[in-house]
């Protein structure tokens, strides 16, 4: 009897080391350092440039659809209110101080003056229209108030394409299915087609990686340097602006001569600039007279 009420000891005792074990690697792992998100990121560079954003008021354009940014933003940085717009979204939500909303950045119904800080992230090279964009943010920015926004890849880069689609299934994208370096700005729609036939083997996926190459209304199809002058242009001050580069390209990217690529483009595109860029990031203005 008592060999057995010692075994039983050791074995409850055992168990609950172990358990105790795996409730504190449990711990531990919660609190571990875990490589930061997009959205960890771009808000840490938001904090940053505004000096902080605790009871502010934050417009985001083109939110996700689990108001991913605008949530950490009440969590995190603690502003008063965060606000994001999505045309996209079907119905709109609510957590506490952060809400979505289906509305057009184009034609906001928000007050004059309404946030303090407006951000889009992923979002520009999507906007159609972006004078009419930039033109509603000045008009619902309160003096003094910022609009920071990080965005690629934008057209004239090299994957400024977009390629993004399901296809049985499976996402097809510019990391999935790599086209040659600059193939919407520098070949034509058959010859897209044909080098997609030759490298994947299927008609119906060649010809749906062409259409949304060609055809596919996601992107805005702005240049770098389009984007300069629409800055430029709008009511906001340029406070600054820096670029993210493509070059050099990965090494599995087939680039004969860098020189003589780039040349093909400026070429083509004389009006053009800013080629070699993959994305941008500008933080604007309104004045605060």
């Amino acid at each position: 009897m008592l060999k057995r009420i010692a075994r039983s000891f050791r074995f409850r005792s055992r168990s609950g080391l172990l358990a105790m074990r795996r409730r504190w690697d449990q711990t531990a792992e919660a609190f571990r350092p875990r490589e930061p998100t997009k959205f960890n990121r771009f808000l840490q560079q938001v904090v940053a440039v505004t000096g902080g954003l605790e009871g502010k008021r934050l417009l985001e354009i083109g939110s996700d659809g689990e108001g991913t940014f605008i949530r950490q933003a009440v969590e995190i940085a603690k502003v008063s209110e965060a606000v994001g717009v999505n045309p996209s979204f079907a119905t709109s939500r609510a957590w506490g101080r952060a809400r979505l909303l289906n509305c057009d950045a184009r034609a906001m119904a928000f007050p004059n003056g309404r946030f303090d800080v407006i951000t889009a992230m992923s979002a520009f090279e999507h906007v159609h229209r972006l004078d009419e964009v930039l033109a509603e943010c000045h008009r619902v920015m309160a003096p003094g108030a910022l609009l920071i926004t990080e965005f690629a890849p934008i057209w004239s880069g090299c994957w400024g394409h977009h390629l993004w689609f399901y296809y049985n299934g499976k996402i097809v994208d510019w990391t999935t299915h790599p086209l040659p370096p600059y193939a919407h700005l520098l070949m034509s729609r058959e010859e897209v087609s044909a080098w997609c036939d030759e490298r994947y083997g299927d008609p119906l996926l060649s010809g749906a990686i062409t259409q949304y190459v060609f055809d596919s209304p996601d992107q805005n199809r702005m240049f770098y340097s389009d984007y300069l002058d629409a800055f430029e242009a709008s009511a906001l001050n340029v406070v600054c602006i820096g670029a993210f580069a493509d070059v050099p390209f990965p090494p599995h990217v087939p680039v004969s001569s860098y020189v003589e690529l780039f040349a093909k483009l400026k070429e083509r595109y004389p009006d053009k600039s800013g080629f070699g860029h993959q994305g941008m990031i500008a933080i604007l203005a309104k004045p605060s007279r």
